[in-house]
């Protein structure tokens, strides 16, 4: 065996351990019970209203992949400065390696999928990046009723959060950030995004289809069987759930 596999080969077995004693079970459900919960969105019309010190004020705040990034300057006066749990792909185009710094105050970091395709992307993650903190994946019975859901297609990080969120027992919760691909994101956060039709069929033939109308109908769904909870949209989700263009 050549000194290269050598090393590949003792790389893969030390990532296999670490994942092994570093990734831990996240169960919403136990989580989230008579909990405040803010999730706020990379979406530009998270910025339409200064909602930063009310989210500051929930128990948990939720974001996702590269959004802790957006929190600086006079952003903070509009998303906050808290993040309590991240729901991250661990792809290297959502810069996973930031999320371990430890001045961001992240208690959980969330890869939702628990099945053997998840263990594959956290084996690769652990190859690449030299990291010891705790990666908490969904409890198998969540991700199982998350993903079936969809049906053939793969769940966008903010649909984990908010599915997992809105199939709990929270005490209160408050949604901003989200469009479901409708509008663009805050400057910063993926500056090439074009909204419009082409996105949309070019999210359903990509190797890891999405379908951000189908998310949509799923979440109002569940937000509108939530009547006696307490949930506070933004402006354009509260529009858009109430059908006002």
């Amino acid at each position: 065996m050549s000194f290269q596999r050598s090393n590949k080969y003792i790389n893969t077995l030390l990532s296999g351990f670490k994942q092994l004693f570093t990734v831990r079970v996240f169960d919403p459900n136990r989580m989230f019970r008579d909990k405040r919960i803010a999730i706020v969105g990379p979406g530009s019309t998270a910025f339409d209203e200064q909602n930063g010190s009310y989210i500051d004020k929930f128990d948990y705040v939720i974001r996702f992949n590269r959004s802790p990034s957006l929190m600086n300057g006079e952003n903070q006066e509009y998303i906050g400065t808290k993040t309590d749990i991240v729901f991250h792909s661990l792809f290297d185009n959502a810069y996973p390696e930031a999320l371990f710094r430890d001045e961001l105050g992240i208690e959980f970091i969330i890869h939702p999928r628990n099945s053997l395709k998840g263990k594959r992307q956290r084996l690769n993650f652990f190859k690449k990046h030299k990291v010891s903190k705790t990666i908490f994946t969904l409890k198998k019975e969540s991700w199982l009723s998350l993903d079936k859901c969809l049906g053939a297609v793969n769940p966008t990080m903010g649909f984990c959060a908010l599915y997992s969120v809105l199939n709990s027992d929270f005490r209160e919760c408050f949604i901003t950030g989200f469009s479901f691909y409708s509008t663009g994101y805050e400057k910063g956060y993926e500056d090439s995004f074009k909204p419009g039709e082409e996105y949309f069929k070019f999210l359903k033939s990509y190797n890891s289809p999405h379908d951000p109308k189908l998310e949509k109908n799923i979440v109002f769904n569940l937000i509108k069987s939530k009547k006696d909870t307490k949930i506070t949209l933004d402006s354009y989700l509260e529009k858009e759930l109430n059908g006002i263009n």
